[in-house]
């Protein structure tokens, strides 16, 4: 709001502990503003990884709307990693297994 970005990643940087994915959102969004997509889509990743969700809140919005495209990306990202078949896992080397 004060257009003081380094101020406010620093701020939200010393907030990512708090377990909230909104912390997350509007750090991507400042990262995004300061020119560091990586970083950007890293949060925004962390963001979804948390429970965020696109759903419109007007709070949001002005992150929601600058983010749009990496939310689309990560969103199919995240969406295909909870449909993907898993391998089944190797059975343990323990007592009786006769696995080498």
């Amino acid at each position: 709001m004060l257009n003081d970005v380094s101020r406010a990643v620093k701020t939200l940087e010393a907030g990512r502990g708090l377990g909230r994915a909104d912390v997350h959102l509007w750090l991507a969004y400042a990262y995004q503003r300061e020119g560091n997509r990586n970083r950007s889509r890293e949060s925004l990743r962390k963001a979804f990884e948390q429970g965020w969700m696109p759903a419109g809140r007007t709070a949001e919005a002005v992150p929601e709307q600058a983010l749009r495209e990496d939310i689309k990306d990560i969103e199919t990202l995240m969406q295909q990693q909870r449909t993907r078949k898993r391998v089944p896992a190797r059975p343990s080397a323990g007592v009786g297994n006769t696995t080498p």
